[in-house]
C-alpha cells in the first residue's frame, strides 16, 4: 500500500493521492479527497483496477472458482469508477467494468 496523504490541521480536509494497493496480480490505484471531516464527512475520488487475471488471482489466494465451461473465462478483469460518499450514502459514477470480452 502506497499513498501520499495530506490533511488540514483542523481535521476538516484529507487528500490521498497516488493511492496504490497491490495484492498478487491485482493493482488498485486512485485518488481520494475528504472534506468537513469533523462535522459531516464527505469523500470523493476515482479508483482504477488495472487489468489482471481474476481466475489466477483467485487460485493464488485459495478462493474457489465457480464451475465454468470456458477455461478462458475470468482471465481479464479491469474497472474504473468515480465515487462520492456523504450523508450515509455512496454513489458510484462513470462505472466502467471489463470482464473478458464484455464491458459494462
Amino acid at each position: 500500500l502506497e499513498a501520499a496523504v495530506s490533511a488540514a490541521l483542523n481535521g476538516s480536509q484529507l487528500d490521498i493521492s497516488g493511492l496504490s494497493l497491490t495484492a498478487g496480480g491485482l493493482k488498485l490505484s486512485g485518488d481520494l479527497k475528504g472534506r468537513d471531516l469533523a462535522k459531516r464527512p464527505a469523500f470523493s475520488g476515482t479508483l482504477d483496477l488495472a487489468e489482471f487475471n481474476l481466475r489466477q488471482w483467485m487460485a493464488d489466494h485459495a478462493l474457489k472458482l465457480p464451475s465454468l465451461a470456458d477455461a478462458k473465462a475470468l482471465t481479464r478483469l479491469a474497472a474504473r469508477v468515480k465515487l462520492n460518499a456523504e450523508d450515509g450514502a455512496t454513489r458510484l459514477n462513470d462505472l466502467a467494468v471489463r470482464l473478458d470480452d464484455s464491458q459494462l
